[in-house]
């Protein structure tokens, strides 16, 4: 059993964790949003259930620009902490080593995913690009079509696709 921490928003700042002996934290429910912030830049990561982050790294030092980061709440969430003890369990069970490590390469290939949408030249392509790699994501089919369990605001949405609000309003 790992402990579990109650997150409500707007804005969340993770718990401190020794980097060398914690795994991370356990997405179990809810929506926080990782934002990276570089000059007057911002980009935004969705992360929900299933997620593992790490947040008490440091960004790398050779970055030449560092970034801001900040941690924003858009539904309640649980995680599970995956302390120094968890991360032993973990170490000596092939089959949750394997699914833990899964589970932070399955985030890796859905960031570069919204990277290469992110380029695509119209917004109405970013955005539907985008909304679709959340339904496959996190959405349940209905009988009125794929439901995306949370709500995103137009600005959070430009912010995962490399658009202005009124220019995803517009696409919308």
């Amino acid at each position: 059993r790992a402990p579990i921490l109650h997150i409500s928003g707007p804005h969340w700042e993770p718990p401190e964790q020794d980097p060398a002996t914690s795994f991370g934290l356990l997405i179990l429910d809810g929506l926080v949003g990782r934002r990276v912030r570089i000059g007057r830049t911002v980009g935004t990561e969705l992360l929900s259930y299933g997620d593992v982050v790490r947040p008490w790294d440091e960004p790398p030092r050779w970055e030449m620009i560092p970034p801001r980061l900040d941690w924003r709440v858009f539904a309640p969430t649980r995680v599970a902490v995956l302390d120094e003890r968890i991360t032993i369990l973990i170490g000596r069970r092939p089959q949750l080593l394997v699914n833990f490590s899964e589970r932070l390469l399955r985030r890796a290939r859905a960031a570069t995913y919204l990277m290469v949408a992110s380029h695509l030249p119209r917004v109405e392509d970013r955005v539907l690009a985008t909304l679709w790699h959340l339904a496959s994501s996190w959405g349940r089919v209905t009988s009125e079509g794929v439901c995306i369990p949370f709500r995103l605001t137009h600005e959070v949405l430009g912010e995962i696709v490399g658009a202005h609000r009124p220019s995803v309003t517009v696409a919308m």
